[in-house]
């Protein structure tokens, strides 16, 4: 096969390499996720096609700082209860991230 390289060439590629884990991590397959209502008061409900039973949450601003982590277990439905009444007024990233797919939306919140 033939393959591109960092320089711009190309290269003749035999089928073995070696992949740092950083390219492996890069390799998530993205998908959407869904925030309902949006926008948020105080629960929210996030609709997903999970790969997994559990699953780590991370809520972010728009200018890309992490507000909060954690891990969550998902039921077979897909669906996850979020409490946003911690939240200020503002428009957040939301991301869940399973073995091998992350889940992403946006969420706004308005009390």
């Amino acid at each position: 096969m033939i393959a591109g390289n960092y320089s711009g060439g190309l290269e003749y590629f035999n089928g073995n390499a070696e992949v740092s884990p950083g390219i492996i991590q890069n390799l998530l397959i993205k998908k959407p996720l869904y925030i309902f209502p949006n926008p948020v008061k105080d629960k929210a409900i996030l609709s997903f096609n999970p790969d997994n039973r559990t699953g780590n949450l991370s809520i972010f601003t728009l200018q890309g700082n992490l507000l909060w982590s954690e891990t969550i277990d998902l039921n077979e439905t897909g669906k996850y209860q979020l409490d946003a009444s911690r939240l200020p007024n503002g428009l957040y990233v939301v991301k869940v991230t399973t073995s091998g797919t992350v889940f992403t939306g946006k969420m706004a919140v308005v009390k």
